[in-house]
């Protein structure tokens, strides 16, 4: 049997120093709940490693937005590259809306009725 093993080093800077780019403080006027670092369940040296190579500490969770709210976000915090709501996860440059076992549709596209936001932004909606 042939085995492959994966073995990743610790980073050497403390979970302490990884902060948001953003103030919670603001991210909570767009509808910002917490972040997805304090959901995340692990030791400080992994969920270190989730930082610095994932930017764990940079995503935002959200309840129930709608796509108007997801278009004034992707607007007004340029810097948000990545963000989840209840039903869907946003992430930088194009927009698709995906349904659970239906098709998807890009800017424009109106056939079953869901507000498209931007073209900067991908959403899947869950």
């Amino acid at each position: 049997m042939r085995l492959k093993v994966n073995i990743v080093r610790a980073p050497n800077q403390p979970l302490q120093d990884y902060r948001s780019g953003i103030p919670f403080d603001t991210l909570k006027q767009y509808g910002f709940q917490q972040m997805l670092l304090n959901v995340v369940k692990a030791p400080e040296p992994v969920l270190a490693f989730f930082c610095q190579y994932h930017g764990l500490h940079h995503i935002p969770l959200a309840g129930s937005l709608r796509p108007r709210e997801v278009d004034r976000i992707t607007t007004e915090l340029q810097n948000l590259r990545r963000f989840f709501t209840a039903d869907m996860q946003v992430r930088g440059l194009l927009v698709v809306w995906r349904r659970e076992g239906g098709r998807e549709g890009r800017e424009g596209e109106r056939g079953d009725g869901t507000e498209v936001c931007n073209l900067l932004y991908f959403c899947s909606i869950q």
